[in-house]
């Protein structure tokens, strides 16, 4: 079944949104707290929204809060993703003072490194297209509590923005999966409505249609690319490298950087870097080329991740040459903000530094492929064949755009890894 399932009556030629639970066999409560009816008026029909489409609901109700479908199946009025605890209406705010930020991260009970470090990555540089993507519709009442309710933006493989509405009930309250920091709930919330739109097949994910929190990792220890979670929040093209030695030039060029690590990391690496793992980039300082490298575990005030002092960082600079001791592939590709943050590499007190620059250059008439470039896309059981044989083969497609306002050639290299 697609998700969410959205549900509209027609009711004398009107079509209503239904937004409450079912107050009984036959009824649904709507958005002014009202007890409907389906027979109320004639005729009464309802409508299914999924995946952009508005469906005729002929069925008789299965049950309460469940309909059957033209096909005959039966589906739900509230189809939330399956999480392994019970939801909790989870309490806080969007975005902090500051609006959203790389801080705001941490990864909780499920292996989607993949995704929480490109939403670091994404608040970190280009922070406007967090903010782009809720928005907010108002609330209504689950199990007796009130609960907000957002539209979340994400983009489809073809970069067509797709919504789905979710509310603010989070398996155990938000902390069993990302655990919100501060009360700011905006990455807990992304993650599970990226679990939804991965049901209706709006975002891609190595189990895509299933909707549960473990379609994001969990399943069969999946985990997931960088290069899908970069490209469903931002509608850029991204791809990957396994050559670290341009990771420098492309944070100057304006590009969001998520870099991971190998399942099998060399005896003389950090043991503090975590193996098989996805990291963002939040800064990079040139005079001293040290990197600022975020954990989606998070961090502490001295910059380890929570819980994990003196073993594991959360928040840490690092030189070009411990970064190729480390970290093995990078996921990149263009932000479209105009505005891109960089953060200073003092791991206490953060602060944040802006540079404006003229829009990146966008795809259309001036974007030319290299003649001997070569794109590829490999599946996901191909994905974790390589990654059991530990062989990385990537695939690399070069452009070079043409950018008429600022009379600059710019290069981007889009490579197809497999994520550890």
């Amino acid at each position: 079944m697609a998700s969410p399932s959205i549900l509209y009556a027609l009711q004398s030629g009107n079509l209503y949104r239904v937004a409450g639970a079912l107050a009984g066999p036959g009824q649904w409560t709507d958005l002014n707290g009202g007890i409907q009816s389906f027979a109320m008026a004639s005729p009464s029909t309802l409508y299914a929204l999924q995946s952009g489409n508005l469906y005729r609901v002929d069925g008789a109700l299965a049950g309460p809060g469940q309909w059957t479908d033209l096909n005959g199946g039966v589906q739900s009025l509230n189809d939330v993703p399956v999480a392994n605890v019970p939801y909790i209406p989870a309490n806080g705010i969007l975005f902090g003072p500051d609006g959203p930020s790389y801080l705001d991260v941490q990864q909780g009970n499920e292996n989607d490194c993949w995704l929480i470090a490109s939403l670091a990555e994404v608040a970190a540089r280009a922070p406007l297209e967090i903010e782009k993507m809720f928005t907010y519709i108002g609330t209504e009442e689950e199990n007796g509590s009130v609960v907000g309710l957002y539209t979340v933006r994400f983009f489809n493989n073809s970069g067509t923005p797709e919504y789905v509405t979710i509310d603010t009930e989070l398996p155990a309250g938000g902390s069993y999966y990302d655990r919100p920091t501060n009360g700011v709930l905006w990455v807990a919330l992304a993650e599970k409505a990226y679990a939804a739109a991965n049901a209706a097949g709006f975002v891609t994910t190595c189990y895509k249609n299933v909707n549960s929190y473990d379609a994001l990792g969990n399943l069969n220890n999946s985990g997931g690319l960088s290069s899908w979670a970069l490209q469903a929040i931002t509608g850029q093209t991204i791809g990957s490298t396994t050559n670290l030695n341009n990771v420098a030039s492309d944070w100057n060029a304006g590009s969001l950087i998520v870099l991971g690590t190998s399942k099998n990391k060399p005896t003389d690496s950090d043991k503090a870097i975590e193996a098989d793992h996805a990291y963002a980039v939040v800064g990079y300082d040139e005079s001293s080329g040290m990197f600022l490298i975020m954990n989606p575990w998070g961090t502490d005030s001295a910059g380890w991740a929570p819980g994990l002092d003196n073993q594991v960082y959360g928040l840490f600079s690092t030189s070009q040459e411990v970064l190729l001791q480390n970290f093995s592939e990078e996921f990149n590709g263009i932000s479209t903000a105009s505005g891109l943050a960089q953060a200073s590499l003092n791991p206490i007190g953060l602060t944040v530094q802006w540079s404006y620059t003229a829009n990146p250059p966008t795809a259309g008439a001036n974007m030319q492929e290299e003649p001997d470039s070569v794109s590829e896309n490999r599946s996901c059981l191909e994905f974790n064949s390589l990654q059991t044989k530990g062989i990385a083969e990537p695939t690399e497609a070069s452009f070079s755009i043409d950018n008429p306002q600022s009379g600059l050639l710019k290069r981007w290299h889009f490579e197809v890894d497999y994520e550890m």
